[in-house]
């Protein structure tokens, strides 16, 4: 299997969110002008992002923990900020701060992707009529739509939830009439092969209980770089 650094790709992935990481360990907000369509200027970091990279897992914590907090939280194993996230959050709910907690799967795609681009087509911007016939949240909402077509409207698109200069991240919808037929992984491939020409890294992330974006990612023969739980 082609073998991929996570590290550039979980600090590509956390850029997308407008973070990242100083002094080693702290997470930081900072602002950004790239598209993201959940973009939220006023959203606080994550508490703690927790990141397990296969063979090491790194702790981050926000900037504006306490170093008292902190130092509490680096007393546990690293692995219970995977695994064992009930320790985590009491420490965290005797400091109230903690909301939740989200455990999610990253991927990049192989450089080797193969596209299929009969009855695909790109569209320059969202404002076509046969994107508002797809879907009208769609419409006039998305920089770039990659869609594979059939009968002339589209079966399925991929767009970037969120794209800057280093990365993109992957979304994809199915009209339900052209499920399960292929045109899902057509769509996408076409999109992660396009950022790639472009050198931006073509990403992949579902939440680990999401069993359905699991067996696309398998299909697809997607490469897991790492796991991550984010504390809000």
């Amino acid at each position: 299997m082609e073998q991929i650094n996570p590290k550039p790709c979980f600090h590509a992935q956390i850029g997308l969110e407008s973070l990242q990481i100083v002094n080693g360990n702290r997470i930081v907000k900072i602002h950004t002008d790239h598209f993201d369509i959940e973009k939220n200027e006023n959203a606080e970091p994550p508490k703690i992002i927790a990141v397990n990279f296969g063979k090491e897992i790194n702790i981050f914590y926000s900037d504006k923990m306490a170093n008292n907090l902190v130092a509490d939280l680096e007393k546990l194993e690293k692995h219970s900020f995977i695994d064992k996230q009930d320790k985590v959050v009491e420490i965290l709910k005797r400091d109230k701060q903690f909301n939740e907690a989200g455990h999610y799967v990253a991927y990049v795609f192989p450089s080797d992707i193969q596209v299929d681009t009969e009855n695909t087509k790109i569209f320059i911007g969202s404002e076509d009529e046969a994107i508002k016939q797809f879907d009208p949240t769609f419409h006039n909402k998305y920089p770039m739509v990659y869609a594979a077509m059939q009968d002339d409207e589209i079966a399925a698109c991929c767009v970037s939830s969120r794209e800057n200069d280093k990365a993109g991240e992957a979304w994809i919808f199915t009209l339900p009439k052209y499920r399960k037929q292929g045109f899902g992984l057509k769509a996408v491939q076409l999109w992660a092969s396009e950022l790639q020409k472009q050198g931006k890294i073509p990403l992949y992330t579902h939440e680990i209980s999401n069993i359905a974006s699991q067996k696309l990612a398998e299909k697809l023969d997607l490469i897991k770089v790492f796991e991550n739980v984010s504390y809000e």
